[in-house]
């Protein structure tokens, strides 16, 4: 009996210290975001193009918050950065599962769009994008359907949980814009779909900041082509694909 109390004993100390192990590395990790509140606690690794200017000197970033234009540095690899708040050429770039896979109705589908500036190497953000799911007809290219639609700005001053279309940092630290469709709980069933990110020409009107001035961002093409399951497009200020869902069921 004592031999087994002793075991348990070990084991529940194993436990404890394994947890305060877990808890301080969680605590550093967390603590390298004290001056950029990156969403998910995942810190910018690269250069960013701000859409939305703040006096001149800050861009509105991902949490809503203003982060400084100029020099900066990811402080867990100490890579030296560059943030920009000026008009830019991009290229749209979606995800490749996104694009070469084909779904069935009741998926759970993925969706995200990188705006890259190639002339300053830097992910662009902006409080305009604007994502927009529609059911169409596959021969006339007609709505039938309007599925989702909203926008960034949506959420940034939300009070609680909100459904808004949302810009995000990965664990590579790569600014992307995702939006995660549940083709079930929207009632989406077997057909062709267009997937629409654009960005609006206006400010929103729930901005707080005053002296807000829009920077022109430019879609000069996208970095994907079409597929035998998807079609991509572009314009100035939008893409979108047209995507077809498959029946529910079967393998």
């Amino acid at each position: 009996m004592n031999a087994k109390k002793f075991c348990v004993s070990v084991v529940a100390m194993a436990l404890l210290v394994f947890s305060a192990m877990s808890v301080n590395v969680l605590a550093g990790e967390n603590g390298n975001q004290k001056d950029k509140p990156d969403v998910m606690g995942f810190e910018m690794n690269q250069n960013i193009a701000f859409g939305e200017v703040v006096g001149g000197t800050a861009g509105i970033y991902t949490t809503g918050g203003l982060f400084d234009l100029g020099p900066f540095v990811n402080e867990t690899t100490g890579n030296e950065l560059m943030a920009y708040g000026e008009p830019v050429n991009v290229l749209a770039n979606w995800s490749d599962d996104v694009v070469l896979h084909q779904f069935k109705a009741g998926s759970k589908i993925r969706t995200e769009v990188i705006l890259w500036d190639y002339a300053h190497q830097a992910s662009v953000y902006t409080i305009r994008a604007h994502f927009m799911i529609q059911e169409i007809d596959p021969g006339t290219g007609a709505v039938l359907r309007n599925v989702w639609d909203g926008t960034v700005a949506e959420g940034l001053w939300a009070d609680g949980p909100t459904d808004a279309y949302s810009a995000e940092v990965n664990q590579l630290g790569q600014l992307l814009f995702g939006y995660n469709w549940d083709t079930r709980i929207l009632d989406c069933k077997a057909g062709t779909y267009r997937l629409t990110f654009s960005i609006d020409s206006a400010l929103p009107d729930n901005v707080p900041y005053e002296n807000t001035e829009v920077q022109g961002i430019t879609i000069t093409g996208v970095d994907d082509v079409s597929t035998d399951v998807t079609d991509v497009y572009s314009s100035s200020s939008s893409t979108w694909i047209e995507m077809t869902l498959l029946p529910a069921g079967g393998r």
